[in-house]
């Protein structure tokens, strides 16, 4: 997000691909279902694997950890 990056944070955008009705056959959206369980973007997910589910969500985890 642009809060992470304000933040200090680099980031890694992974595309999940797909469309309404077939979200559950591509992997990534797979994979974020496991994560969230749900199929909602955007998503953070943290090095050690913290998962930060929705846009005010990450842009207040952000404000909150600043990078540095």
């Amino acid at each position: 997000s642009e809060a992470g990056v304000r933040a200090g944070y680099s980031r890694v955008v992974v595309r999940t691909l797909g469309c309404l009705r077939t979200d559950p056959i591509w992997p990534g959206w797979r994979k974020l279902k496991r994560l969230t369980g749900n199929y909602k973007v955007p998503t953070l997910e943290l090095a050690e694997g913290t998962v930060i589910d929705g846009s005010d969500r990450i842009v207040e985890w952000a404000d909150a950890n600043p990078s540095g």
